[in-house]
């Protein structure tokens, strides 16, 4: 499902027709987190799709750690601390790949580009 993920963002890439396009999308994806998140889910709908079920899991442990911390759930607080914080590493390190991969995609495209 992940190579997924790549033939995806490969497709995007083989897309852009220009070296200004090449170049404009560099300077955007790396113009901030937010927007090369916005950039990935653009060029993948599989990222998109994983991105919004991380996300639904964060809310989902944020949730249980608030209830824990009120007294709802008689559960361990370090149980479920440990659990949103693992689940932000993992998601961070997971856009953070893929940025790179799309950075790199992005670059051979404009190689290409370039040959012709």
């Amino acid at each position: 499902m992940l190579n997924k993920i790549n033939k995806e963002i490969d497709d995007f890439t083989k897309g852009i027709k220009e070296e200004k396009g090449c170049d404009e999308m560099l300077v955007y994806l790396n113009s901030s987190y937010v927007a090369s998140v916005k950039l990935l889910m653009f060029a993948s709908s599989t990222f998109s799709l994983y991105g919004r079920l991380m996300l639904f899991l964060v809310m989902a442990s944020g949730a249980l750690l608030l209830s824990s911390l009120i007294g709802a759930i008689p559960l361990s607080i370090t149980l479920f601390f440990g659990t949103t914080i693992m689940s932000l590493v993992l998601i961070l390190l997971f856009i953070t790949n893929y940025r790179k991969v799309l950075e790199d995609s992005i670059i051979n495209a404009k190689k290409i580009i370039n040959k012709l």
